[in-house]
């Protein structure tokens, strides 16, 4: 996945869209992540920001 690609087109073009849109892979990282190791929400977003 070329993400570093995607975020250069998005923020020549649309920055509300690119904002949306890592807003929502952040959303579904931290729930992956809390899944993965069985933490809540807090703790996994603790363990993102370190």
């Amino acid at each position: 996945m070329e993400l570093p690609g995607w975020i250069a087109y998005y923020e020549k073009h649309s920055k509300w869209s690119l904002r949306n849109t890592l807003l929502l892979i952040d959303s579904k990282l931290v729930k992956w992540l809390g899944k993965k190791h069985k933490a809540g929400n807090r703790k996994t977003v603790a363990k993102l920001q370190r």
